[in-house]
C-alpha cells in the first residue's frame, strides 16, 4: 500500500514540474509578443497585440467580460481600446497588462478548483463512513429479526 502511496506522489511531483515549465515556456512566448509589439509600428502592433490577446483568451477559455481591465468590457470593445492607444509602446502594455489579468484570472481559478477539491474528498469520506455504518446497522437487525423467527418457530 504504501507504495502505491509513493507513486501517487511521484505522479503528483512530475505533474507540478510539467505544469510550472508549460507555464514558464508560455511566460517566454507572452515576453517574446511583448516586445514584439514594442518594435512594430503602431498599426502593426495593434493588429499583432489583437491576435495574440484573442489567442491567450480562447486557449484559456476566458472571455473579455472576465478581465478587469476599464474600458473592456466586450470582445468587441478590444479592437476599440487598441485603435485609441497611439504608439507601440501604449499596446504592448496593455497586451502585458491583459496577460496579467488572464494569469491572475487562472491562479484565482486554480484556488477555487482546489479548495473545492480539499473539501470534496472530506465528505466523500464522510458519505463512505455513513454507508458502511448503515450497512451495518442493516445487518444487525436483519439478524435480530432472525434470531427472534428462529426462537418463535422453536417455541
Amino acid at each position: 500500500m504504501p507504495v502505491s502511496s509513493s507513486n501517487k506522489e511521484v505522479e503528483s511531483d512530475n505533474d507540478v514540474k510539467e505544469e510550472l515549465e508549460e507555464e514558464q515556456k508560455e511566460q517566454l512566448i507572452n515576453d517574446l509578443n511583448i516586445k514584439l509589439i514594442q518594435q512594430q509600428t503602431p498599426p502593426e502592433a495593434k493588429k499583432t497585440a489583437e491576435k495574440v490577446i484573442t489567442k491567450l483568451l480562447q486557449k484559456e477559455q476566458i472571455k473579455v467580460e472576465d478581465l478587469k481591465i476599464s474600458g473592456l468590457s466586450a470582445e468587441n470593445d478590444l479592437e476599440n481600446y487598441l485603435s485609441k492607444l497611439e504608439t507601440s509602446q501604449q499596446v504592448a502594455q496593455f497586451t502585458k497588462q491583459v496577460q496579467q489579468q488572464i494569469n491572475s484570472f487562472k491562479s484565482k481559478q486554480r484556488i477555487e478548483s482546489a479548495s473545492f477539491h480539499n473539501i470534496a474528498p472530506k465528505n466523500n469520506k464522510q458519505g463512505e463512513k455513513a454507508v458502511v455504518l448503515g450497512v451495518v446497522g442493516g445487518a444487525v437487525i436483519l439478524g435480530a429479526i432472525g434470531i427472534v423467527i428462529i426462537v418463535k418457530n422453536l417455541t
